[in-house]
């Protein structure tokens, strides 16, 4: 599908971290580094990305033949802009203008989870399939939808917020956010830790807060309320997924993020939630595979090589339904 000597420099924006590295068209990831965020202020985010995108031209093994971002909150990749991520005060940057001014280079930016699904086409679990959900489970939730052999978008670009599903009537509304009860309230990172407090578990676990790898090593050793927190992930995760697979029949659902690092914890509750809620499972459910991310912590990275590699060759760019 692309020329296989291309090298990507792939820089994945985090709402608390970015990560960064090459990434070669035969999916072959180098010089990976990370930093935190310790100012959200447009200014000192451009001015870190362009530090992070010199910093790896001084160790390139060679000249990279585009920069992929990916980019938390909304993308507008035809026109390059980062249009925003509301709870880091970023709104309408031309990134891929600032950085093509800066380095002479093609810059092709996306949307991290539609990214991700870009890069499950590319690199990952879906190269053999033309119709899959892809699914990110971290601090937030979201995702994106593979179908007919190509990304789709929607008719407004929205496509994919499955975060915003409702699996809780009533429920708590996150800060600043109308959707009371949502699959990000109830399932992300955050909401883990909620539901395992909720259960009576302790605020410190090994003497750190309490997050999703504590909770993980605690329902290892068989305490009650991880146990009953990773039940609960995959009740609402599992809600939501059998939903979409009642509406759009996909052959492969692709769960990401930092959370699907537990997904064998969740995968009995998803399964048991899908058995009640997927109208056809009784004969679909051995048609349909569930799956964790086969790219593990850089499947962000190859999203931003994903879409620069997509960016680059335009019938293929076309095919697989990417706007860059």
């Amino acid at each position: 599908m692309h020329d296989r000597s291309s090298l990507i420099l792939a820089v994945d924006i985090g709402g608390s971290k970015v990560a960064s590295g090459f990434v070669d068209s035969t999916g072959n990831a180098s010089h990976i580094g990370k930093f935190m965020w310790d100012s959200y202020d447009t200014q000192h985010v451009l001015e870190r990305l362009s530090e992070t995108v010199r910093r790896l031209l001084s160790a390139a093994p060679r000249q990279p033949d585009a920069i992929g971002f990916t980019i938390p909150g909304l993308a507008d990749p035809a026109r390059g802009m980062w249009l925003g991520a509301s709870y880091m005060g970023i709104h309408n940057i031309p990134l891929k203008a600032s950085m093509e001014q800066e380095f002479g280079m093609p810059v092709f930016l996306e949307n991290d989870t539609n990214a991700c699904c870009l890069a499950e086409k590319l690199f990952g679990c879906a190269k053999d399939c033309d119709d899959f959900l892809y699914l990110t489970v971290s601090n937030g939730v979201g995702g994106a939808f593979f179908l007919d052999d190509k990304l789709y978008y929607g008719a407004h670009g929205f496509a994919g917020e499955y975060g915003m599903c409702v699996v809780k009537e009533g429920g708590v509304r996150l800060e600043n956010d109308r959707i009371a009860g949502s699959l990000e309230m109830y399932a992300s990172g955050r909401g883990i830790v909620r539901n395992y407090l909720e259960a009576g578990g302790n605020g410190t676990i090994d003497g750190e807060p309490a997050s999703g790898i504590g909770i993980s090593a605690m329902a290892e050793r068989g305490e009650p309320a991880a146990l009953r927190a990773f039940e609960l992930e995959g009740y609402y995760i599992g809600k939501v997924i059998a939903a979409a697979c009642n509406l759009l029949d996909p052959a492969l659902v692709i769960i990401g993020g930092g959370l699907s690092l537990a997904f064998d914890k969740f995968l009995p509750s998803l399964d048991s939630t899908m058995q009640k809620e997927h109208y056809h499972l009784e004969h679909y459910r051995d048609l349909l595979d569930i799956v964790p991310t086969a790219l593990g912590y850089n499947g962000g990275l190859y999203g931003a090589a994903s879409v620069a590699l997509l960016g680059l060759e335009t019938d293929a760019s076309k095919k697989l339904g990417y706007r860059g």
